[in-house]
């Protein structure tokens, strides 16, 4: 038997509901469940938890929508739990089933009858120190919102070193494939198949013309501020946020620690949804 984490969409009704649901019908099933947020009239053997990084298990079902799942990564640090996510959100884009497959993915769950995908994350450090993993994107951005940051990125592989942009814009998003489909999408870049090992490099908003950039999973991208009134911003998954020092340069590279998810079925499914409805 597995132990099993439950993270639920805090304050959501329908999330405390369908934890109940889910702790009821695994019961029996499983060594020990840790839920969060702590709620009441949970049975015996059921622990809650006071934050998502207490969560801890062989398998993590979320409950909620894509930002629950990206939190609970976040929060998790480095540990690759295999995530099952329960969408009850409007894209449910990363997750796994909805409330309606609930009870079906559940009973494949106890039986062993699932695979893990892998996805690909990137890291961003500053100064040497480690930033928390990013399953989308990492997007370096003005302090000032609705104020243009003169930016300069380089890309770098080996000895090899260019620079690509020193220009003015919104902010630049540096994307894996799985978030080539989320806000690099909207802002002109392209989507890139998971499994295809790259970053994605889209300009939001740039005074001159630029393009987005495809370049692979063995290069380093580096982005600063060339603005000395405004060193910048980085947010990561559209959670993490940090405001950059003074000529603080952020630095990318692809991680070797994947994101890793339960499905039950074609793991390109909703990729090639997405790009059927472009």
């Amino acid at each position: 038997m597995i132990n099993i984490g439950i993270v639920a969409l805090e304050g959501s009704r329908e999330a405390k509901r369908i934890v109940k649901l889910i702790v009821s019908k695994l019961q029996g099933h499983v060594k020990m469940m840790l839920v969060f947020p702590p709620m009441s009239d949970l049975p015996e053997g059921t622990q809650c938890v006071s934050s998502r990084g207490e969560i801890d298990g062989d398998v993590i079902l979320t409950i909620g929508g894509d930002g629950t799942i990206l939190r609970t990564l976040l929060d998790l640090g480095d540990r690759a739990i295999p995530i099952l996510g329960i969408g009850i959100g409007r894209r449910n884009y990363l997750a796994s089933t909805t409330k309606s497959g609930l009870k079906k993915a559940l009973d494949m769950l106890i039986k062993g009858k699932y695979e893990v995908k892998v996805l690909d994350r990137i890291r961003a450090r500053i100064r040497g120190r480690k930033l928390p993993l990013a399953l989308n994107e990492v997007y370096f951005t003005s302090r000032h919102p609705g104020k243009p940051i003169y930016l300069e990125l380089t890309i770098k592989r080996d000895r090899e070193k260019v620079t690509l942009w020193r220009d003015k814009m919104d902010g630049v998003i540096v994307a894996t494939p799985t978030g080539s489909t989320a806000y690099s999408l909207s802002a002109g870049g392209p989507i890139v198949l998971e499994g295809l090992r790259s970053m994605i490099i889209t300009p939001v908003c740039p005074q001159k013309k630029l393009f987005p950039v495809v370049v692979p999973h063995t290069f380093t991208v580096k982005v600063k501020s060339v603005d000395s009134r405004d060193p910048g911003t980085i947010v990561i998954d559209g959670n993490y946020i940090l405001d950059l020092a003074k000529n603080e340069e952020v630095v990318i590279t692809y991680s070797n620690i994947p994101a890793k998810f339960i499905i039950f079925g074609n793991k390109y499914r909703k990729i090639l949804e997405i790009i059927k409805r472009t």
